[in-house]
């Protein structure tokens, strides 16, 4: 810390890779041959849908999905993730690509 104080410019590296507020949702993503490696998905208070390796105990992808995430469930294929949004929002995301493909921004 005192190199830091003094100006002096190191890269940084990150230590552990994490939601920044709290994880309301984690569900199970079922095993395929092309998703051996991802165990878990989370969403949370940060707007991120995040996958894991629980054997690995590491993050292996992040999206930012833009809406707080209060729930969240994965398709029994694995090829799809819903994440239910605050006031009645939801969307839809494919996983192999993680990227969303249906928003329903109306609320009942």
């Amino acid at each position: 810390l005192n190199q830091l104080a003094q100006g002096a410019r190191q890269p940084c590296r990150a230590l552990v890779q994490a939601h920044f507020g709290a994880v309301l949702s984690v569900a199970a993503v079922p095993r395929t041959p092309q998703k051996e490696h991802e165990d878990f998905v989370t969403t949370a208070l940060d707007g991120t849908v995040r996958f894991w390796n629980c054997r690995e105990r590491h993050q292996t992808r992040c999206r930012v999905a833009g809406l707080e995430g209060r729930c969240v469930d994965v398709s029994s294929d694995g090829r799809l993730v819903a994440i239910g949004h605050t006031e009645g929002q939801f969307s839809v995301w494919e996983t192999s690509r993680l990227q969303c493909i249906y928003v329903n921004r109306h609320t009942h």
